[in-house]
């Protein structure tokens, strides 16, 4: 299904950028020759410098699993959905920190195909359907989403310009 993603990709004039977990084999995913469609390696990343945080600031949407990235996004205020369909599978080998994950993450659940597609057509609209969920889960996860976490931190130090 990449060539259907890639072409509506295209249609909403949109790329995704596909980061892979530093383990997870990209031999899998077949997205060589797709317009809209790139994937980043860790190898890249370090050859390049690049932390994935500055890629992220650079984002106008998320798509994760249940890796703790989202909860640093959460402070951008953008859109995520979230891919859930080993949830199950998850909850028995790993296990969460919550008891319904589903309650705790803020976005859209992403259990199929279909889903996944409705969410990259929201972002290429600029459409924002959980902004509610991601407010209140905001205010619960994170003491400051302001500009002064830097100011705070010296302070704490006691560090002075």
């Amino acid at each position: 299904k990449l060539e259907e993603l890639d072409k509506l990709l295209g249609e909403q004039n949109t790329v995704l950028v596909v980061k892979l977990h530093p383990f997870q084999d990209q031999s899998r995913i077949g997205a060589v020759g797709m317009k809209h469609i790139v994937l980043l390696d860790n190898e890249t990343l370090v050859d390049q410098d690049i932390q994935i945080n500055q890629i992220l600031g650079l984002a106008d949407g998320l798509i994760s699993d249940y890796s703790s990235a989202a909860v640093d996004y959460l402070l951008l205020d953008r859109p995520m959905g979230f891919t859930l369909e080993d949830v199950e599978e998850y909850r028995e080998s790993r296990g969460f920190v919550f008891d319904n994950i589903r309650d705790w993450l803020p976005g859209a659940e992403i259990v199929s195909f279909h889903d996944f597609c409705r969410f990259v057509t929201e972002i290429g609209q600029g459409l924002d359907s959980t902004g509610e969920k991601r407010q209140r889960l905001k205010a619960i996860m994170h003491d400051y989403s302001d500009d002064q976490s830097c100011r705070r931190i010296a302070e704490a130090l006691q560090i002075h310009p």
